[in-house]
């Protein structure tokens, strides 16, 4: 998502749950994590310039290959079935 304060970060939320090892599986709530996307692309070594592959991403807004294009080039898709 495109910040107000500018630039993009992916937003992660992940269930929480009390004590899974006594059985206690009561749903607590919702963890929310703001992650830098710039950061985890380096981090993942998706912008290494020696990278071997291609990478596109696509299915913002959690639409899947309907989703728009967020990473690489549309090119990627178009050769592809994907």
């Amino acid at each position: 998502m495109n910040l107000v304060q500018g630039g993009r970060r992916f937003i992660a939320r992940i269930p929480a749950f009390l004590n899974k090892e006594f059985n206690q599986n009561a749903f607590w709530g919702i963890v929310s994590a703001v992650i830098d996307e710039k950061k985890l692309y380096q981090a993942s070594g998706m912008m290494d310039i020696n990278l071997d592959i291609e990478l596109g991403i696509r299915g913002q807004d959690a639409l899947g290959k309907h989703g728009d294009i967020f990473y690489g080039s549309k090119n990627i898709f178009q050769s592809c079935s994907g």
